[in-house]
């Protein structure tokens, strides 16, 4: 059957078997097809609501497919030399996955407006982005479906850091994993840099998504990553594994890749003096064991000539898992039980972020002496420290945090404050100095706090309990605070 130019079409199309050649008509009704072969040759074929194409039939699409409301198939043997304009319905992706017949991002378009209108499931399907390679295409999937045996292939300009990027609508679920980076050579030495590919804006916030980015084997081999892990200290080479090798990883929330030195280092006092300002580093906690234990005989931060230097720069230390009981940094001396040692010390210009784990048995488990140090507490427990925190310059956030009462003795275990604390969701059922008159101490969330002691300046917000306030200075409330006993001393 030939519809060209002139002819009308306002009622319904059925092709079984046999060729429909489509050309330039004005306007067309519903078309079902189960089998057949359909040429689109010129003009415009709009598949709206209770229209469906279906995977076995042959599709030669050389003008615009028009996808309103209906339910699209393409497969291995159709050919694709024009743009799928789509608005709302259903495109299924399958099967497209050899070096013939890729699904590129030149074949299909949804506009920002259209993006949660449109159910995009790709399935076995290679998707190429590396048609024009200048690293900034963006690809609109809309509600993205994609299985674990679709592959995914970018354009990267690392010099001027730029990638391709996919954007996905709420509901989108699946794996976008990534196999080629077209265009990535070695970074230059010492540089790190992030590129958000997985654009998932149009998705509701949260801590976990259906939807997630994923590394490829060939970016986790030695052609990507051989070259890069490699440093020296002191005549030392270290190298470790963080994913598959470390110049290529994913963020936590799996939208971002992390290109560069990524090093991670075996043992965790390694990892927190060796840095640069350029250089993030990260000790990942891994293992098979529900509970991994790291317990070194040497404080974290001391160096051969017994002086504190965790390096400077941005230090991630990070858990397991979620819970903090299962990633563990042992302070206690593996053969002297009665030897404690220092954990991690912040004289430099450290940014330092620990999520998901549990510091015991140490002197002083967190130390910071340095205006410009910032740390970031997230899901961290204190157990049995002779102090827990103590911030004599620099700033700190504490979320979610606790630190325990060790033998019922308020006075270890505490956390002292001579600069900036926000603490925020946690319990603190030691004690807490705010122990300077510069002292700024913030409070949010649901706060628990034993025993408080105050020189500075404190501001509870959000809804804060204190069992014992010891008053020495200036204290406000912006919202709902328990004080259950308070002392106010001289100039309160």
């Amino acid at each position: 059957v030939n519809l060209n130019h002139g002819d009308t079409w306002s009622g319904a199309i059925d092709l079984q078997s046999g060729t429909l050649n489509y050309n330039d008509l004005k306007a067309n009704g519903k078309i079902t097809t189960t089998a057949g072969t359909l040429n689109l040759q010129t003009g415009t074929l709009n598949v709206a609501d209770g229209s469906t194409l279906a995977k076995d039939t042959q599709l030669n699409l050389a003008s615009t497919l028009a996808l309103s409301g209906g339910t699209v198939t393409v497969d291995t043997p159709d050919t694709i030399t024009s743009a799928i304009n789509a608005s709302k319905g259903t495109l299924n992706i399958v099967d497209r996955n050899t070096d013939t017949s890729v699904f590129t991002s030149e074949m299909l378009t949804i506009t920002n407006d259209n993006l949660p209108n449109v159910n995009v499931n790709i399935q076995n399907t290679t998707v190429d982005m590396t048609q024009n390679n200048n690293g900034k295409n963006n690809f609109n999937l809309g509600v993205l479906s994609s299985d674990e045996a679709s592959i995914y292939k970018l354009d990267i300009d690392y010099d001027n850091n730029l990638s391709d990027t996919i954007s996905v609508a709420n509901n989108s679920k699946g794996t976008v994993t990534i196999t080629e980076l077209k265009g990535l050579e070695k970074p230059t030495y010492g540089v790190y840099k992030e590129f958000k590919v997985l654009d998932r804006t149009n998705t509701p916030t949260s801590t976990t998504y259906a939807i997630n980015l994923a590394l490829g084997e060939v970016l986790q081999g030695d052609d990507y990553n051989k070259e890069w892990t490699v440093e020296t200290y002191d005549n030392t080479v270290h190298t470790s594994d963080f994913l598959g090798r470390t110049g290529i990883r994913l963020n936590e929330t799996k939208d971002t890749l992390q290109i560069g030195e990524l090093r991670r280092d075996k043992n965790l006092h390694e990892a927190t003096i060796y840095s640069n300002a350029t250089k993030p580093r990260t000790y990942q906690f891994d293992g098979d064991n529900e509970v991994v234990t790291v317990q070194e005989d040497i404080d974290l931060s001391i160096l051969s000539d017994n002086t504190y230097a965790a390096g400077e720069g941005t230090f991630y230390v990070i858990g397991k898992d979620t819970d903090a009981s299962h990633s563990v940094v042992n302070l206690q001396n593996s053969e002297d039980s009665t030897k404690q040692h220092s954990g991690f010390v912040l004289n430099n210009n450290t940014t330092f972020d620990a999520k998901n784990i549990t510091i015991e048995n140490g002197t002083t488990a967190l130390y910071s002496n340095n205006e410009n140090a910032k740390t970031t507490l997230n899901n961290v427990v204190f157990t049995n420290n002779n102090k827990a925190i103590e911030n004599i310059k620099g700033s700190m956030d504490l979320t979610n945090v606790v630190v325990n009462l060790t033998d019922n003795d308020h006075s270890k275990n505490t956390v002292l404050n001579s600069a900036t604390m926000n603490i925020t969701d946690s319990n603190i059922y030691s004690s807490v100095n705010n122990q300077a008159e510069t002292s700024v101490l913030t409070t949010a969330g649901t706060t628990n706090i034993s025993i408080l002691t105050n020189l500075g300046t404190v501001t509870f917000g959000g809804t804060t309990s204190v069992d014992t306030l010891i008053n020495s200075n200036a204290v406000t409330a912006t919202s709902t605070t328990i004080l259950k006993t308070v002392t106010n001393n001289e100039n309160a």
